[in-house]
């Protein structure tokens, strides 16, 4: 059974926030991830689901 499920997301992607948010998940912590290969650098956040 799973019991959580992750997922990342841009800090600034409003609509995928509430996408995520809708669909029970919840803002866990900040990252830096690499995007474009590595040449771009950008503030995420880690959503999470856990089920009941």
């Amino acid at each position: 059974m799973i019991y959580s499920i992750a997922g990342c997301r841009m800090k600034v992607n409003h609509a995928s926030a509430n996408v995520l948010h809708k669909l029970g998940f919840k803002d866990e912590a900040e990252i830096s991830y690499e995007c474009s290969g590595g040449d771009i650098i950008t503030d995420g956040m880690i959503c999470r689901y856990i089920s009941k």
